[in-house]
């Protein structure tokens, strides 16, 4: 394995571990500046995202360290007779504010200075961080200098960042490479990435341990919180150890890092955690970089399908068991009950995708039929007030957002007599506030929900993370005859993200996907969709008896035949 090592100023390739240089009376300097650097590029984010309670003191600490840093980065300058670096240190020090732009710079180029003027280990602090590796534990020390684990199929580069930091970027293909961290800033970076947890969760569970910086930083910020780091390249792992002080991780027995190296690896530490830590409220959160480089596909899918279900769970506990309480205590008739209503018939779901706005003209002439006889509407939530306005009358509205804020989606249709299915994990106050006839469904994955099923013997259903994804799985287990979708894009159609008007217009389309399009070409999409498009395909794989039709103009969903609504006959 080689990774490529930026100099400064010019461009030099070694193996790593081979080149040892020693610099013994500068190595403290050079973690002192270190130490700098970070503290500085804190100082700048607290700055530029103010609190309240906790700003002051936050810069008040770290201008403190910088300036003992400092000080002492001063007294070995001094000692070293170096007169050079003792009068920029001096000029920084006599600086009425140390946390400025142009201070750091000057930060940045001391860095280069003691870089191209002395002889720079730059693996020195692998001595140190292999020996807290060892000490922890012996099976990620032995993978980690065990050359003969390496990932041949990618090719590595570490290299001076723009604050004088070390950061690795990956080589996928020919034309293409990812960064594991930012070349501009990788503390901001992780600053803005820690920022985003859930102050609430006891427990983060972290898929990606890249080059440590956003571990270091959600340490920081959350001090008490119990930290998993499930990492499948050995090489990120052996960069970020040879070429950064990461003792601070090492050393902290609340972060535990973790080597998994295939599926079932992945699969028995996720059981592990969860049972260890059962009584916790726990947190996922993935470190996409690290996600992307993962060579098998299989598993780069699960870990993204897991992710989204674990937010969609755990991340809302408290909220679903709270709405699942008040549910249940409605004593609505269960979903079971529309069984009858399905069995045999065509379903046609309504999804709020934007190709919907296509099909209006065609959906009211099937709706306005008088001898509709074997077939049911079924309509997610969020589109069904603009279905309704454009005159089409759904015989049943599904709903599966645990988030009260949803109320907007069924304002003004609670009294219209079209009856509500809802999840047992729905918003307890949407589902009380519909006056209309309503069914409770009771979904696999949420261990209330199932062992109420159990008591009443109630169908349980797969809910896929998305309110199409459960209407489908409904129809499915109810036998429906035929499953024809509607709006059901899994994607952007026209530049729009839903119809009606409900969503908005795509700004950017850089962070988006492409994938393969109804009737061909391509699509654009974005993560979660595309993983609901994947849900939807594995669930459909084993259905031989029920045909399958996507009138959707979105992205191709394989096992499902495209055929436009309008050449769709026999709805009688």
């Amino acid at each position: 394995m080689i990774i490529f090592l930026l100099s400064i100023p010019k461009l030099s390739i070694i193996p790593i571990i081979t080149k040892k240089y020693y610099f013994l009376y500068q190595k403290p300097t050079f973690l002192y500046i270190d130490n700098i650097i970070r503290a500085e590029s804190e100082i700048m984010y607290y700055k530029r995202n103010k609190e309240s309670d906790t700003f002051d003191k936050k810069i008040e600490r770290l201008t403190a360290e910088v300036s003992g840093y400092l000080n002492k980065m001063l007294e070995r300058a001094v000692e070293k007779k170096d007169s050079l670096l003792e009068e920029n240190i001096r000029q920084i020090l006599e600086c009425q504010d140390i946390s400025t732009t142009d201070i750091s710079k000057n930060i940045y180029g001391i860095k280069e200075y003691i870089l191209n003027n002395y002889d720079i280990d730059v693996c020195f602090y692998s001595e140190k961080n292999l020996k807290l590796i060892n000490n922890r534990t012996s099976f990620l020390y032995e993978k980690i200098i065990d050359e003969n684990i390496q990932n041949k199929n990618r090719q590595y580069e570490v290299g001076w960042n723009r604050i004088c930091g070390i950061s690795l970027s990956v080589e996928l293909s020919e034309n293409e490479k990812t960064n594991i961290c930012s070349f501009g800033d990788p503390w901001r970076e992780a600053l803005l990435y820690a920022e985003k947890l859930n102050d609430d969760a006891q427990v983060c569970v972290i898929f990606g341990f890249g080059m440590g910086y956003h571990v270091q930083e959600i340490s920081v910020m959350y001090p008490e919180k119990t930290i998993y780091i499930l990492e499948n390249d050995i090489e990120q792992i052996r960069a970020a150890v040879y070429y950064r002080d990461v003792s601070d991780i090492l050393l902290n027995e609340n972060i535990h890092l973790i080597y998994c190296n295939d599926t079932v690896s992945y699969a028995g530490w996720i059981k592990k955690i969860i049972e260890k830590e059962e009584n916790k409220k726990l947190e996922c959160k993935m470190w996409m970089p690290s996600i992307k480089v993962i060579d098998d596909k299989n598993l780069r899918e699960l870990l993204e399908q897991y992710s989204v279900s674990f937010f969609s769970m755990d991340y809302f506990r408290d909220k679903l068991v709270e709405n699942f309480t008040k549910n249940t205590q409605l004593k609505d008739e269960n979903v079971d009950a529309v069984k009858n209503d399905i069995s045999g018939k065509d379903v046609i779901l309504i999804a709020a995708g934007p190709s919907l706005d296509n099909e209006t003209e065609n959906l009211n002439k099937i709706t306005k039929q008088r001898d509709r006889k074997n077939t049911v509407i079924l309509c997610v939530g969020k589109i069904v007030r603009k279905v309704i306005e454009k005159g089409i009358i759904p015989d049943y509205i599904i709903m599966t957002d645990a988030k009260d804020k949803t109320r907007w989606q069924i304002r003004g249709v609670e009294k219209s007599g079209i009856p509500l299915i809802y999840i047992s994990t729905a918003s307890a106050k949407v589902a009380a506030e519909y006056v209309s006839k309503r069914y409770i469904a009771y979904q696999k994955g949420f261990e209330q929900a199932e062992e109420k099923a159990g008591q009443n013997g109630a169908t349980l259903f797969e809910t896929g993370g998305s309110v199409a994804a459960f209407a489908i799985d409904m129809a499915l287990r109810f036998k429906c005859k035929r499953l024809i979708c509607i709006g059901l894009d899994m994607g952007y159609t026209d530049e729009r993200t839903h119809a009606g008007g409900i969503g908005g217009k795509i700004s950017d389309r850089s962070k988006l996907k492409q994938v393969e399009a109804v009737g061909g070409g391509k699509a654009y999409t974005n993560k979660s969709l595309d993983i609901y498009r994947k849900w939807i395909e594995k669930r459909i794989a084993a259905e031989k008896d029920i045909e399958l039709i996507n009138a959707s103009h979105g992205a191709r969903i394989h096992g499902m035949r495209e055929v436009d609504l309008k050449d769709i006959d026999d709805y009688k």
